[in-house]
This record gives C-alpha cells, sequence and structure tokens, in this order.
C-alpha cells in the first residue's frame, strides 16, 4: 500500500522545510482507494515500530514505517474506525518500541486542535489581538487532561 503524503512533503518535512508540519503530522481525513479514510503520521525517528491506540476501548492498530528517518503512517476507513470520537478531532494515542526495546505510550502532539485560530492571526496581522501573550509563545496548558507546553510563533 502507498502512503497518502507526497514524497515532496515527506522531504521537506525531514529537512526542516515544510511551513505547515501538521499538514502532514498528526490525524488527516483523505481519500484512499474509493474510502474515506483516517490517516495518522508520526515522526518517531528513534523508534522501530509503532501502533496507534485507542484510548477509550483499549485497541490498537500497527502504523507502518513510510520512510527509514521513522516516519510512520497508519490508514483506517473511517466508518470502522473506532479511534474517532467526534468531527472535532480523533483521541488516540502513540505506541512505539524502541531500539532497546522498551515499549512507550505518548500522545501525539499533533492529534491536539490549534490553540491560535485563523481569526487570532487576522486580529495579529492587523496589530489588534488584544493579550497576545495567552497565545504566542510557550504556554503551560492542559487539553482534554493532557499536561504540556503549548509553542506558536506567528506563520507557524
Amino acid at each position: 500500500m502507498r502512503s497518502t503524503v507526497t514524497l515532496e512533503n515527506v522531504n521537506a518535512l525531514l529537512e526542516g522545510r515544510l511551513e505547515r508540519p501538521a499538514e502532514v503530522l498528526g490525524p488527516q481525513t483523505v481519500q484512499h482507494a474509493g474510502r474515506k479514510m483516517l490517516a495518522v503520521r508520526a515522526f518517531l525517528p528513534d523508534m522501530q515500530q509503532a501502533w496507534l491506540l485507542d484510548p477509550r476501548h483499549g485497541g490498537s492498530r500497527p502504523m507502518r514505517r513510510i520512510h527509514p528517518a521513522g516516519l510512520y503512517e497508519g490508514l483506517y476507513p473511517l466508518d470502522s474506525a473506532n479511534i474517532v470520537s467526534d468531527s472535532r478531532m480523533p483521541a488516540y494515542q502513540l505506541r512505539a518500541i524502541d531500539h532497546e526495546g522498551e515499549m512507550k505510550t505518548l500522545h501525539d502532539p499533533y492529534a491536539f486542535a490549534p490553540l491560535m485560530t485563523d481569526f487570532d492571526l487576522h486580529l495579529f496581522g492587523e496589530g489588534k489581538l488584544h493579550r497576545g501573550y495567552e497565545k504566542l509563545g510557550a504556554q503551560l496548558r492542559e487539553v482534554d487532561g493532557v499536561r504540556g507546553t503549548k509553542f506558536r510563533r506567528v506563520g507557524s
């Protein structure tokens, strides 16, 4: 099975030239073989194998390494995938085994909806984004029960 991401975008991502990595990484709705599919891609360079986990149902689905640098992709039919919680964003985690054989479960940072909206960017461009310090830079956040740091710069 071929990947749904173009070789041009893979190369740009791996070379650090892709302006919007979220267009390649994380969950994407794609058409493949005439079916609507969920493509989940993750860059896990230090891992030798990866799976997509549905934490609500305990199931896992294998991901395929689509580039030797550690880019993984899983394609799943949307009509049968239990990993879709609603139309907003799939709820999933990643499980991977590193080269020493240690299994790790992690959250995919690209699985979360952006915290800065297109309207925020519009206001920023006009110089009218009030309290921009709440949206830009590194921010400690908790989203859907997951604590972490959100990084945002204008143009990304």
